[in-house]
């Protein structure tokens, strides 16, 4: 018998430390990045690769890539403590072009 209640907690829980957004873009492209908000949470979003164009401290980042080759988006959470929650990392895989941006 499938337990749904814990079912959807895990999904819940699995989505909740993921970062949304795309995975692969073209070079000098911007795309948004998010995670679920938190309560109480503060957001140190870092980047290999390219440059935050604005929400540094939130939840949301839009961020222009700017080097070619496999990159990565990183968001560090706090809590009101200053205590680290968790740590999530996305790769990202930025190309020259001629394809089209997919997540």
């Amino acid at each position: 018998m499938i337990n749904y209640l814990d079912l959807s907690y895990k999904i819940k829980k699995t989505y909740m430390y993921e970062i949304d957004g795309p995975d692969s873009i073209i070079n000098n492209y911007v795309a948004g990045y998010c995670v679920v908000p938190q309560d109480a949470a503060t957001y140190n979003w870092v980047l290999t690769g390219g440059n935050i164009v604005c929400g540094q401290g939130t939840a949301a980042v839009i961020v222009q890539w700017t080097v070619i080759g496999e990159d990565s988006i990183e968001v560090d959470l706090t809590n009101a403590q200053g205590m680290l929650i968790n740590s999530i990392t996305l790769p990202v895989d930025v190309s020259s072009g001629g394809n089209t941006p997919h997540s």
